[in-house]
């Protein structure tokens, strides 16, 4: 995707104006930036919200006896949610599963240590609890551990950003004019609350073109559940 200058560039020739000393206040390269940032983080958002393993990365845990929670607030990129959770055996990744309170569980996988240690989780706040609680320290590494696989918040950028500045390689280079016309039509609007004039309708076109092209590449695909639940479901009453 290219870089945030050449977007500058790219919304300023929508726009049919200079940057030059006496241009419009709404035309500016740091007003721009923001709308650029906005477009970004809608279509970034979107993504993460379908769930189809854009703005995902892995990390590996230790275990530490005793200590049901494990702080993730200090991860980078910046932790958003768990896509899976693997406890780490010698020979294998097991997912785990997350205890979503709609069952009394039944922790006949999570009273060992090592390889019988399969826990349940949760989380809370910015921290993974681990149910029941290890008994056992477990260093993070090839065959002990947790290994979390989960969606990262990318980074934003501000109207005070270099020009230099590279935006996440995972965001499709395909859609990038999508957000050039999303930041176009902000702008535009905003210049039309003033009491301005612009054409903004042939711009909410291309949008909308490019929109539904979105949409359709980013249609969820379901997919049966492949970690049971263990335990005594309440959820249902028959």
């Amino acid at each position: 995707m290219s870089d945030l200058g050449t977007l500058v560039t790219q919304v300023r020739m929508n726009l049919q104006a200079t940057n030059s000393l006496g241009e419009d206040l709404l035309y500016n390269t740091e007003y721009i930036k923001l709308f650029i940032s906005e477009a970004y983080k809608h279509y970034s958002m979107r993504m993460l919200n379908e769930g189809e393993g854009y703005f995902e990365t892995s990390v590996n845990l230790a275990i530490t006896a005793g200590v049901a929670e494990i702080d993730i607030s200090g991860l980078l990129p910046k932790f958003k949610s768990v896509s899976v959770l693997y406890k780490r055996r010698t020979m294998d990744l097991y997912p785990l599963k997350r205890n979503e309170k709609r069952y009394q569980p039944i922790y006949n996988n999570g009273v060992g240590a090592f390889d019988a240690y399969l826990p349940d989780y949760n989380l809370r706040n910015l921290n993974i609890v681990l149910l029941p609680t290890p008994v056992v320290n477990e260093p993070a590494g090839p065959n002990s551990g947790l290994k979390l696989d989960y969606n990262y918040i990318p980074i934003f950028p501000g109207a005070d950003e270099g020009n230099e500045f590279e935006f996440d390689p995972v965001f499709p280079i395909i859609f990038e004019p999508m957000i050039v016309l999303y930041a176009t039509i902000a702008i535009l609007e905003t210049k039309d609350a003033m009491g301005g004039v612009s054409d903004i309708q042939s711009f909410r076109s291309r949008l909308e073109i490019w929109e539904q092209h979105f949409s359709e590449s980013m249609a969820r695909s379901d997919s049966a559940e492949n970690v049971p639940y263990q335990g005594l479901s309440y959820s249902f009453y028959y």
